[in-house]
């Protein structure tokens, strides 16, 4: 009876509280990782594309010369690597495809 009167009296007191947890939750700082989850699809989508570029100059060049032209691009990225990473890229360099991908995310 005492908390039904004392409702009555200052009503607006638990509408301000109530009021105040929804803003927040409404106006609150969204969650960081949902903006790096953009600039990773791009990255990604970056990565991908360069593999399909690399791909279709493999249709119409020798392996070779692709592997060169990859390696080329990425010359200065490739230099300053460290070690987990260059033998990594030692690793792709059979897959000309694979090393351009993985070269794009690198450097992204």
């Amino acid at each position: 009876m005492r908390v039904l009167r004392w409702l009555a009296d200052y009503w607006y007191i638990p509408l301000l509280v109530v009021g105040g947890v929804l803003a927040w939750l409404w106006f609150r700082p969204r969650d960081p990782q949902a903006t790096g989850a953009v600039e990773r699809l791009q990255k990604e989508l970056e990565a991908i594309r360069a593999a399909r570029n690399t791909r279709e100059m493999l249709i119409h060049k020798d392996e070779a010369l692709v592997r060169a032209a990859v390696e080329q691009k990425y010359r200065a990225q490739i230099a300053a690597l460290d070690e987990k990473k260059k033998a990594k890229v030692t690793a792709l360099e059979r897959d000309p495809v694979a090393l351009a991908k993985y070269l794009e995310r690198l450097t992204r």
